[in-house]
């Protein structure tokens, strides 16, 4: 394609973004002139306070990925803008106040977020349809190693069936020129877990080709992703320390931890009165749930959450997953899982220092050593502090396989920041209000070209 005619795409749809952005934006400032008189001025204050309101839009706009439009779904665009005005505007009503010297009416910010949410709906309709005008579906094709993993990844793409097509995969053991005919005729190829040498030929190939390349990566992939580099004279060499956080990290992120807990603490301390009075009420059992988890270091520590599951659940059973209808949940259980409630307890394991706010999800010793007979990778998660959000709760699902969930903790522990820390912190509010997926990725989904009569290796 032209690069005229791709500047053009571009263009199209960053004004379109922008003039709704832009609409939203002036609705907000209106509401503020016309209905807040006691909170308008005159002189260069009134600048400062449009500015603010800007950049908070635009920011949380662009965390919560609500200009993603085409790669997230069209509700979820949509949801991501409601959420977005929610929280600029509650600030911007907050700095009203505070140049009011009183707690103005919130009725006009209430109504700007409506009127904000019907123009961000409305054109998120018509630009993601612009989108799919400009971006159609892409032609790809799948060169795996191991069918399974072929066939979870082709699922997840028919999913965003407008978005990705899947016309062929073909196995590495067909050899270099096999496949090489394969994908000539596509302008996509996706490497799912190839043997090394053979997807440095093919990405050399591909890449002379022009052809867009998607690689699911391995877990070395991952972890050399922001890895330091240095020169061993005239040969560049990169470099993992695999270290950890460094000392200065450790104190600034425990801080931030016992700091964010004990607040949360405070906040929520009147719901988690009523949790526990509800558990207790039900079946007379105990409270408090606790359970032995892993954490830095692969260290020991009792975990603590309200009881969800009849008392003694896993007397017969022993140590299993919790299924999506388990029976053994209790009616109060279901509800105080649906909004997290259950997890509250473990902000006192934050303040102990067991946990953190951001962080792995701590995984049980039995289960730990189960995974770990098939993904010895999985102990990497154990250099850093197990956490009560990360990054495999807020991007993964209920049926995420446990190498992606590996993959999304690896992802957050090699690329480690306070900033990604607060990062995180909101992007938990997103899901918060998001129910779970029930996106179930299919069994025995067939490959392209596969029979449900033929035999797979």
């Amino acid at each position: 394609m032209e690069p005229g005619i791709r500047k053009f795409r571009r263009s199209a749809l960053f004004l379109s973004k922008a003039l709704m952005l832009g609409l939203s934006f002036l609705t907000m400032i209106a509401i503020w002139w016309y209905q807040y008189p006691e909170a308008t001025f005159w002189g260069p204050g009134n600048f400062m306070v449009i500015a603010f309101y800007l950049v908070i839009m635009v920011a949380f706009a662009s965390l919560y990925g609500a200009t993603r439009i085409g790669v997230l779904r069209l509700g979820e665009i949509i949801y991501s803008y409601l959420i977005t005005y929610i929280i600029a505007n509650s600030l911007a009503y907050a700095v009203f106040c505070l140049i009011a010297r009183a707690l103005v009416s919130p009725v006009g910010v209430i109504g700007a977020t409506g009127i904000q949410f019907v123009i961000s709906s409305i054109g998120a309709f018509y630009i993601n349809r612009l989108y799919f005008r400009l971006y159609p579906a892409r032609e790809v094709a799948v060169v795996y190693s191991e069918r399974d993993l072929a066939r979870n990844i082709i699922e997840k793409m028919s999913l965003k069936h407008d978005r990705y097509r899947v016309c062929v995969a073909i196995s590495e053991k067909e050899g270099y020129d096999a496949i090489v005919r394969t994908v000539d005729g596509y302008n996509s190829v996706l490497f799912c877990d190839l043997d090394e040498t053979l997807r440095h030929r093919l990405f050399s190939y591909c890449s002379l080709q022009g052809k867009r390349i998607y690689v699911v990566p391995s877990f070395q992939d991952v972890m050399l992703k922001n890895s330091h580099s240095t020169q061993l004279f005239d040969t560049p060499v990169f470099y993992s320390k695999n270290t950890g956080l460094s000392t200065e990290q450790a104190a600034l992120k425990r801080a931030m931890d016992i700091v964010i807990s004990a607040v949360a603490l405070l906040a929520l301390s009147p719901f988690m009165l009523v949790t526990a009075i509800c558990i207790k009420v039900y079946d007379g059992g105990p409270v408090i749930y606790k359970q032995e988890r892993l954490t830095l270091n692969g260290k020991v520590f009792r975990l603590y959450k309200f009881r969800s599951m009849i008392v003694d659940a896993e007397k017969k059973t022993g140590a299993r997953l919790a299924s999506v209808n388990d029976d053994r949940i209790t009616p109060i259980g279901r509800i105080i899982r649906k909004i997290r409630f259950d997890e509250l307890p473990q902000l006192f394991n934050i303040l102990k220092g067991d946990m953190s706010i951001v962080g792995p999800r701590p995984e049980r010793p039995e289960i730990a050593a189960r995974y770990q007979e098939t993904l010895p990778e999985f102990a990497l998660r154990l250099r850093m502090k197990a956490g009560l959000t990360g990054y495999a709760q807020i991007y993964g699902r209920y049926n995420t396989t446990m190498r992606d969930k590996l993959l999304l903790d690896l992802l957050y522990t090699e690329n480690y920041s306070i900033l990604l820390d607060f990062q995180m912190l909101f992007m938990t509010v997103k899901i918060l209000f998001m129910p779970e997926s029930t996106e179930g990725i299919k069994d025995g989904t067939l490959l392209p070209g596969e029979t449900p009569d033929k035999e797979t290796p």
